[in-house]
């Protein structure tokens, strides 16, 4: 005994099925950019007293063209600081520079 489900949609029906998800995954991507925010460094905030984002913005920028712009000069920075900075530190040491340096670049 087999049973042979099949199920047959129209077209205004595959639409409104990719329509729900697309809202799904708009609203999970939404929800997700909020969180982010909470761990992008806003100098009002912290000077309010909340200072996690001084540790996490080190590794979050915010969503857009200031984050890109973020991203773009630290890897410049990366490209040519990091052979200079790798055979003088050892790994230990190279972090420790890294964390220092980029908790206080975003304290000042």
């Amino acid at each position: 005994m087999s049973f042979n489900l099949r199920f047959t949609l129209s077209k205004p029906g595959r639409n409104l099925i990719i329509a729900i998800v697309a809202g799904l995954v708009a609203g999970v991507i939404l929800q997700v950019l909020k969180i982010l925010y909470l761990f992008v460094q806003y100098n009002l905030l912290v000077e309010s007293g909340w200072v996690i984002p001084i540790f996490t913005s080190i590794f979050v920028v915010a969503p857009g063209l200031l984050g890109f712009v973020d991203v773009f000069f630290n890897a410049i920075a990366v490209y040519f600081l990091d052979p200079l900075l790798s055979t003088v530190y050892t790994d230990r040491q190279y972090y420790t520079v890294f964390l220092v340096t980029a908790v206080f670049g975003k304290i000042g």
